[in-house]
């Protein structure tokens, strides 16, 4: 046993050394062990943007309170930022209320935390007990690490569940409690961070007949996520659970993106819509993503658990599986078995929408417990866009139908005011039977609908642009890289995908998305319109800082799911992509 351990141990420490880049890990500082399982701490120097940082790995093993408690162990500091800090910042953005006053911001973020946890306490039945296990074992590593340790069980509880209590009443406006707030919250008081991109590609115009996942979940990092970030391979016991890396941070148990061994990949995004139960929010999101890799061991088999699951918020998953090359994009709202996506849009729409005669004649998809899937060789029925003309009108938008077109923009930039909020019916541009595209909006009709719901219309308002521009804009990139690779017989690498999912890098083309020139005073800007200054030319241009010391909101991540191998970027934009060859550190527990 105790030879095994040391081969073992050895074996993934020689794993994390062979990645390129490599990492290290010491023998003694990084290898822990509890009841007979091990988890192991690597530090990756060259990956580093900030100097003294270094990005840590994490490999654990055992059931789910023992892989807790191995990583509550290695990683109680970040675990504990997470916990208060993160969790006590990161409620603003939902809230469309900004302090400048840190002191004044952090205690009204701990009551906030205190509201949310009240309000997620019914989500408790849905979740697996796996799960709960193992925040109970992140609980008891921490304590075992550090006895003045500041994390608790509602702190852990509120960092993986407190986003779908928060979203399926800011969705809806309805609360998931009977008893009333002691205040009267409008849309205007609510915010939505959207910034969320995937794509799967794989077959015949990729590489030896390839299949990569790229995604970028990006949100509010609350200035600690850039410093936690971490990829996580998790080997949990049992001959019906898949190994798999996780892209995520310490204490948070669900997936931003996650790969198992069989090369199945998962992301998901946020998709606002009515179709929510404020009084069940249920297992979604995160902890659904993880589950569906967790337990699956192919797309059609992540589906069902997905539609088997007691969901009560709206979310979008990207599920791509490379050993049997398929992709699908799961379109989700709350469990229920009656479609009825008419109740959501405002009456004032309705003679100008499809009415129920229309839907029975033109299904586009199966209707599964609440959910539709969209795989990458769906048939997007045209019919639904001949009601466009007049829902724009109706928003007093222009309408062109040649924006509707394969490589067709509706919006021209995420700052523009082109689209008629969320009360149209978004194209699905990919035609290509071999690719599937999600950003934060459900493209099947029936699925739409449900996003018209005036409460969701009013505090996305802001988005809807910047969404379907950054849909337009990737499927433009994708369709134009294959053709010109098509053209000259060469085939999608693996840097084609990271360049095409990280487009939004602001060293690059977009500068201003995610490092937006600082606001000047309105004596500097009256001065500047008297000399003349004029949009793009020298004196309106303020200098911009150094884009390397920006941080990603989030990570971006592609999955090639044939060899298995997770490259993420997170932190700054500075730092350079790591790597998880997942087979290198999976090895049977039974063995031993």
């Amino acid at each position: 046993m105790a030879a095994n351990q040391s081969q073992r141990i050895q074996q993934i420490s020689d794993a994390f050394q062979n990645e390129d880049p490599p990492f290290k890990v010491h023998p003694e500082e990084d290898v822990f062990r509890f009841q007979g399982k091990i988890g192991i701490r690597a530090h990756n120097q060259s990956a580093c943007h900030q100097a003294g940082r270094t990005k840590k790995a994490y490999y654990v093993e055992g059931s789910p309170h023992e892989m807790g408690y191995l990583l509550g162990r290695m990683a109680e500091p970040e675990v504990e930022r997470m916990c208060t800090e993160f969790n006590d910042r990161v409620i603003f953005e939902f809230v469309n209320v900004k302090f400048r006053n840190r002191k004044l911001e952090a205690a009204l973020g701990n009551c906030l935390e205190v509201l949310l946890y009240w309000l997620s306490a019914n989500i408790y039945p849905d979740i697996p007990d796996d799960y709960k296990q193992e925040l109970e074992g992140i609980l008891d590593g921490c304590r075992a690490a550090n006895p003045h340790t500041k994390v608790n069980w509602a702190d852990l509880w509120v960092l993986n569940v407190g986003v779908d209590a928060l979203l399926s009443y800011v969705y809806t406006g309805g609360l998931p409690v009977k008893k009333a707030l002691p205040l009267k919250i409008a849309p205007r008081h609510l915010a939505i961070p959207l910034k969320c991109n995937g794509f799967a590609v794989f077959g015949p115009a990729v590489k030896d007949n390839g299949h990569f996942l790229g995604r970028d979940f990006m949100f509010p990092t609350a200035g600690v996520f850039e410093d936690t970030a971490c990829l996580i391979v998790q080997n949990p016991e049992g001959d019906k659970k898949q190994p798999f890396v996780n892209m995520t941070a310490p204490g948070m148990i669900g997936c931003i993106a996650g790969m198992n061994v069989r090369g199945l990949g998962v992301g998901v995004d946020m998709s606002p819509a009515g179709n929510c139960d404020p009084s069940r929010p249920g297992f979604n999101s995160m902890l659904l993503a993880r589950y569906s890799i967790e337990h699956g061991q192919n797309c059609d088999q992540a589906v069902q658990i997905m539609e088997d699951a007691q969901r009560g918020v709206s979310w979008l998953y990207i599920l791509a599986d490379g050993t049997h090359q398929k992709a699908c994009v799961v379109e989700a709202g709350c469990s229920t078995s009656t479609l009825d996506p008419l109740s959501c849009p405002p009456d004032r729409l309705k003679e100008s929408l499809p009415d129920e005669d229309f839907l029975r004649a033109h299904p586009s998809a199966e209707f599964r417990d609440g959910l539709m899937v969209r795989w990458s060789d769906y048939q997007y029925p045209d019919a639904y866009l001949g009601f466009n003309e007049a829902l724009f009108a109706k928003e007093r938008k222009a309408y062109d139908p040649a924006d509707f077109a394969e490589k067709g923009y509706i919006a021209t930039s995420w700052k523009d005011k082109s689209c008629p909020q969320g009360y149209y019916f978004a194209p699905q541009r990919e035609k290509n039977p071999h690719l599937v595209l999600v950003t934060n909006m459900c493209l099947i009709p029936e699925m739409r609908l449900f996003a018209m719901h005036p409460w969701t219309n009013l505090i996305s308002a802001s988005y809807y642009d910047d969404v379907q521009w950054r849909y337009d804009e990737l499927n433009h990139r994708l369709l134009t890289r294959l053709s010109e690779l098509s053209a000259s017989g060469e085939k999608l690498t693996l840097e084609d995908a990271k360049e095409i999912i990280d487009f939004l890098d602001p060293c690059d083309d977009f500068p201003d998305y995610y490092n937006p020139p600082p606001e000047r005073p309105f004596w500097r800007r009256w001065l500047d319109r008297l000399r003349g200054g004029l949009p793009g030319s020298r004196n309106s241009e303020p200098q911009r800082g150094d884009c390397q010391d920006v941080p990603i909101l989030g990570s971006v991540s592609v999955m090639d799911l044939q060899s298995k191998r997770m490259h993420s970027r997170y932190g700054y934009y500075g730092d350079g992509w790591v790597q998880i060859t997942l087979p290198q550190y999976v090895t049977r527990l039974d063995a031993d």
